[in-house]
């Protein structure tokens, strides 16, 4: 029970602490997140779910990531 309390309130938390980080470097909260990860030099990359436009990945923000 106290997991599961804990695991619901750390995505709004770490939203809140990125969206601040993110502002705060200069980076703009509308920069597709395959641009930030490919700017840090990460592997990393987004996918779009089965059955949807690959270019979807490519489109979504940190904006959009930070409030689902």
């Amino acid at each position: 029970s106290t997991l599961l309390q804990i695991a619901s309130l750390s995505k709004p938390i770490a939203s809140t602490f990125a969206a601040g980080y993110f502002t705060d470097a200069g980076v703009s909260l509308d920069t597709p997140v395959a641009d930030a990860l490919a700017a840090a030099n990460s592997p990393l990359r987004l996918r779009a779910a089965k059955g949807m436009p690959a270019e979807w990945a490519e489109t979504v923000t940190l904006r959009q990531v930070s409030r689902s």
